[in-house]
């Protein structure tokens, strides 16, 4: 089982070739300590989630995950909190995890994953509908088959519900938005239904990408989540009428063999949940801080070497730098203490990867040559890189404390069981590559 963003020492890190067969077990030492002792690598929103070599995307698909939530003096989980250096950010019932997963259900409605048969499947297809109450959608005769690209589920299901409905109080809530997977990626609005007048879109209060709390608040209209990827937001429900309804809205189209986004943003795509506003005035003792977390000073002195790792696709498998997964090959070795910038490079022009490094965090240098604006949620600690059709992607990271193997991966779930990870280890001083 893999701790998600945790700094873990890698004999708990959950890394695919650490398995254990049934009646066996595996002690998982999680630490929850901060990397280099640094108080601004303080982490917030960590899940976990199983990570069998092969065998990820099933796993996952069927239940393997969950949210691991840290708090600390400042995030406190503790909205009254008098002390000058807690955020009193929302908290208790009103700090709400979500995990996204799409799902393919059969006609008897079973849960279908059916990897060894690459035909199609008796049952429903998902389709995009134009869908913005949150209702269920319109179906096809056929489930979409397995492929190595992807699998794109016929059912949206939130906390394994399939579309809910939550009731809320007319204050503010924190969503932790997790996108579990296994391919499906999502761009979501928050879209108001109100009683009176016509709809409209708001904006979301972002403070966390990734499970950590950004420098600062950010408002946007729409965020993106690809696969693994977390966000924090704060929806204030207070300016909102008794009665009212919004949804969580995904307009982002996909292809339908999840391989990556066709490129266009739905004009109402599906509703993924639906909030509804409760009658009556309540205390609000919660507030939204204006600065949270300073980032890590990133000094290029300290840069040991760059290295460059081109995703590609090789006859139905999926590559890195032209090699498939070996978990006995080191495909790079790290020296403790040091730092490295990281190139990533998709060579598809038409399939997308979201791409986890265990262990360490990161700070995105450029994306497609051009810098990171402080307003834009990538400016943060990150643990996922996003690359679309042809995107290139440098960060720079420091590989510190423990000594001992790890992995970076595409977390399309499907491309990492067929081949998208490499394994790189972390040595002493002066035994690197």
């Amino acid at each position: 089982i893999h701790l998600h963003n945790a700094h873990t020492a890698s004999e708990s890190d959950g890394i695919p070739q650490d398995f254990f067969n049934p009646g066996e077990f595996w002690d998982h030492h999680y630490a929850n300590f901060l990397a280099g002792f640094d108080s601004k690598e303080a982490m917030a929103t960590l899940w976990y989630h199983d990570h069998r070599l092969d065998f990820t995307a099933p796993n996952v698909y069927a239940g393997l995950t969950g949210f691991y939530l840290l708090f600390n003096n400042r995030d406190s989980n503790n909205e009254r909190d008098r002390s000058r250096e807690a955020f009193r950010l929302p908290s208790g019932e009103f700090d709400v995890p979500l995990i996204l997963h799409d799902v393919q259900f059969d006609q008897n409605g079973q849960v279908v994953w059916d990897f060894f048969n690459p035909g199609p499947v008796v049952g429903p297809e998902f389709r995009n509908t134009g869908n913005s109450q949150g209702t269920p959608n319109d179906f096809g005769p056929e489930l979409q088959a397995y492929t190595t690209n992807g699998m794109m589920g016929d059912r949206f299901t939130v906390n394994r519900i399939i579309q809910p409905y939550f009731e809320v109080k007319k204050r503010k809530y924190r969503l932790r938005i997790l996108n579990g997977g296994p391919s499906r990626l999502y761009t979501i609005f928050l879209h108001v239904v109100p009683v009176e007048g016509e709809p409209y879109d708001d904006y979301f209060t972002v403070i966390s990408t990734d499970g950590n709390l950004l420098p600062r608040p950010l408002q946007k209209e729409s965020i993106s989540v690809w696969v693994a990827q977390r966000h924090d937001v704060i929806v204030d429900f207070s300016k909102y009428s008794a009665g009212d309804k919004l949804y969580l809205m995904n307009r982002l189209e996909m292809r339908s063999d999840g391989a990556g986004p066709s490129g266009r943003i739905l004009e109402d795509g599906d509703g993924l949940m639906e909030f509804r506003v409760l009658a009556g005035d309540v205390v609000d003792p919660s507030r939204i801080p204006e600065t949270m977390y300073e980032l890590p000073k990133i000094d290029l002195t300290e840069v040991r070497r760059e290295r460059l790792f081109v995703f590609d696709y090789d006859n139905g498998l999926w590559t890195i730098n032209g090699r498939l997964m070996d978990p006995n090959r080191v495909d790079a070795a790290i020296e403790q203490g040091s730092a490295e910038i990281w190139t990533f490079r998709n060579a598809g022009n038409a399939w997308a990867h979201p791409v986890h490094t265990h262990f360490e965090e990161f700070q995105i240098l450029e994306v497609n040559g051009k810098k990171i604006e402080e307003t834009d949620v990538l400016y943060a600690r990150k643990d996922v890189v996003t690359l679309g059709p042809g995107d290139e992607v440098k960060f720079f990271g420091r590989w510190r404390d423990f000594l001992g193997k790890h992995v970076m991966h595409c977390h399309n779930v499907v491309h990492e069981d067929h081949a998208m990870m490499i394994r790189w280890d972390i040595v002493p001083p002066g035994e690197g590559d």
